[in-house]
Formats: structure tokens, sequence, C-alpha cells
């Protein structure tokens, strides 16, 4: 898993969704979708925000040519991973703190192929993954901002010092980095160790959104 920019996006209905997929497959071949219900954090997104359907969700995100990776922030995700897998997903991202059966959802990974990623929040201890076996998942995703579920909140600059930990402990798991990256952060978050940046509203909000993307991609 080489250095890479991932375009995210928060979805606010299918038409929101559908464009924005549309944009980004003009310039990246991978984006992350986020999906949000509102319990596990605040701020359901689509189609949790009561305006919309799952399978809609599972019919939007079957593109041929974009990878797609989701971002489960939801309450026990292991009751709706065969629901999920049905988006063709080439990574799964499970929050450590959404869910009290973790061993589930690495074997229904390991069952089914995908890879899967482990979030931690700044607040979720990463002595978790000294308790697993070091090829149970496909790579972690630390958080670059303090609240999850929303774009553009602040950049959390305590997970530098985690990004060291992780490195330190466990050198072979990739480092995927969501939230709070864009160009004032990135040299910052690829110093200490980090491979993987996703970002949102630094390219979504950007006048330019292929050329924030390009920008992003040339300091990676």
């Amino acid at each position: 898993m080489g250095s890479m920019i991932i375009p995210a996006v928060i979805p606010e209905s299918r038409r929101h969704l559908s464009a924005t997929l549309e944009l980004f497959g003009t310039f990246s071949d991978v984006c992350q979708v986020d999906i949000v219900d509102g319990v596990f954090t605040p701020s359901p997104s689509w189609p949790f925000n009561g305006t919309g359907e799952i399978e809609e969700v599972i019919q939007t995100l079957v593109f041929d040519d974009l990878s797609v990776e989701l971002d489960l922030m939801i309450s026990n995700p292991e009751e709706t991973l065969d629901v999920w897998l049905r988006t063709k997903p080439s990574r799964i991202i499970v929050h450590v703190r959404s869910t009290q059966k973790l061993e589930a959802v690495i074997q229904h990974a390991g069952v089914h192929g995908y890879q899967l990623g482990l979030a931690f929040s700044n607040e979720d201890d990463l002595g978790l993954l000294k308790t697993m076996e070091s090829t149970a998942i496909d790579f972690v995703q630390l958080m670059g901002i303090a609240e999850i579920g929303a774009q553009g909140n602040p950049f959390d600059a305590r997970v530098l010092e985690r990004i060291a930990f992780v490195k330190k402990h466990f050198p072979a798991l990739p480092i995927s980095i969501d939230g709070g990256v864009n160009l004032d952060t990135i040299d910052l978050l690829k110093k200490a160790g980090a491979e993987r940046f996703v970002a949102g509203s630094a390219i979504l909000n950007a006048d330019d959104p292929k050329g924030a993307f390009d920008a992003l991609c040339a300091r990676s």
C-alpha cells in the first residue's frame, strides 16, 4: 500500500453522492464514502438522515472505474456487513468503539476477502493492536481531528504521536489518516509515518477540486 491521497465524501443525498463520485472519477481511481448513522456519532449522512434507503446506496456505489472504500461510522457494524458488502467495496473501515464483536468483524473480512481497516479516534487505546494477530487487519486509520463524522473540523496534532506509536510497535502496518488532511498538515503527517491521506473538505471545498487533489498528491 503506497503513499496516496483518497478523496472522501459524507453523502447528503443520492444526488449529492452520485455527483461527487462522478467528480472524483475525473481525477482519482479511489475514494472513501463515509456512512454515518447518527447513533455512533452525530449528524447522520444519507440515507440515515431520513431521505433514502440503504438499497439506494448500494445502487449508487457500484462504479466500474472507481474503487470505493466504506468508512462505517455506525453502531454494531457486524450486523450489517453483509449488506454493505453488496456495494463491492475495495476496503471497509470499522471504528473500534462501534462494536463489541470485533473478532466477528475480523472473521467476516477474512471469509469475504476484502481489506479491513480499524479506525481509532484520538481517545481510543492503540494498545488494542497488541492483542491482535499481525495479519488480522490490513491497515489502521487514525483520526486527524478530535470530533469525527463531519468534514472541515480543525486538525488535532495528537495524531502525530499516535502515528509514531504505530510505526514503532507495528512497522509493517500501513497507516491511513482521516480528517485534517490539507496542504498545511500533510508534510507533518507524512514525516510522522502516515502513508494514506483521506481528504474531504480540502478537495471538495476548493475552487478547483482536481487542482487541490493534484497539489496534495504532489506532497504525498
